[in-house]
């Protein structure tokens, strides 16, 4: 009698055992790779993932990124402006780990076509160097689904509302129509040629371009001929003004709004464009000083107020070299939407 209870009691586990091993699984716990094999994918440095590969208008699916992250290395993943215009990023969800890092985008599918995702890049910034790795291609195949007509609809006759007249002639309305147009034709010509010897001569005023280096030049300037300030507002006063001169000068020379940006978003900005490192240090010594003014109360001696500002020169002198080329494109761009282009050449 003991050996069957046993028994039973086997079976009873075994039983148990099966049923959980096959209860049902969604199909969002499982992550479907997609993507072909690559170099990247090779080596194991950036994998690219999806919850599904197939996305339906307004139905928000998963795409995940990850990259293997490095000592001394920051990894700058893909915004909003990587993906097409059919896809609204609704949300982002980075996470960590000793290895890697990686990050959930919240996609939204607004188009009636397949997707290809064959540019999303990762960035490995290094302190005199930044590599681009290519994530692996993602194909989404675009799903429809359309509500199928009863066989009682497809079959019912459909009646008018109302009872169905017979129209008069069309070409009296065709008629009516020439009439007016040759009316309206006739008055715009009469008020033309009665009002075209009163028209004045618009004087025309050519543009004139104002470089961004010399803007940033006048600013520092103005501020070297301020008094030293005393009080606590001025001090904040003349901080802000040099900090807002490099913020100004960033803003006009490249699309970035620099001045309602903060000074970490300014920083990440020019880390991701390849800004020069010498560049990029003096910006960030003249916001730390700034913000810790303007954010942290912070009343800094006279001679912090002259260093900051002697950290502005030097950033206009080095700025001058390394921002040559770009300053010289700006110009040409300036010139070129003003037809003054070949004016200036000549």
């Amino acid at each position: 009698m003991r050996i069957k209870r046993l028994r039973y009691r086997f079976f009873a586990f075994i039983i148990c055992l099966l049923l959980y091993m096959v209860q049902p699984i969604k199909a969002a716990d499982y992550v479907y790779y997609l993507g072909n094999q690559n170099e990247q994918q090779s080596n194991h440095l950036v994998s690219s993932y999806g919850s599904t590969n197939q996305i339906s208008v307004g139905v928000p699916f998963e795409l995940t990124l990850v990259a293997t992250k490095y000592e001394e290395v920051q990894l700058v993943f893909p915004d909003s402006s990587a993906f097409p215009n059919t896809l609204h990023l609704l949300s982002t969800t980075s996470g960590s780990s000793a290895s890697k890092d990686s990050v959930i985008y919240t996609l939204q599918y607004f188009g009636n076509q397949d997707v290809e995702l064959d540019d999303l890049t990762v960035l490995y910034l290094q302190p005199n160097d930044t590599i681009a790795l290519v994530a692996p291609p993602i194909s989404l195949t675009f799903s429809s689904v359309l509500d199928s007509y009863d066989a009682a609809t497809d079959s019912a006759s459909f009646k008018p509302l109302k009872n169905i007249y017979e129209f008069s002639n069309p070409w009296i309305y065709v008629i009516i129509g020439l009439i007016l147009l040759a009316l309206l034709v006739g008055y715009r010509y009469y008020k033309n040629r009665n009002t075209e010897d009163a028209i004045e001569q618009i004087p025309v005023v050519i543009p004139t371009y104002h470089s961004p280096l010399n803007q940033l030049l006048s600013e520092l300037e103005s501020i070297k001929n301020q008094d030293k300030p005393t009080s606590k507002e001025g001090i904040k006063q003349y901080v802000s003004a040099i900090s807002d001169a490099i913020r100004a000068y960033y803003e006009d020379l490249y699309p970035f709004p620099a001045l309602e940006s903060t000074s970490r978003e300014l920083l990440d900005y020019l880390q991701r464009i390849g800004e020069p490192l010498a560049l990029v240090e003096l910006v960030q010594i003249i916001l730390r000083e700034a913000d810790r003014v303007k954010f942290a109360k912070y009343i800094p001696p006279i001679e912090n107020l002259l260093n900051m500002l002697d950290n502005a020169y030097s950033f206009y002198h080095e700025a001058e070299g390394k921002h040559a080329r770009r300053l010289q494109s700006h110009e040409d761009d300036f010139l070129h939407s003003h037809g003054l282009h070949q004016e200036s050449r000549s």
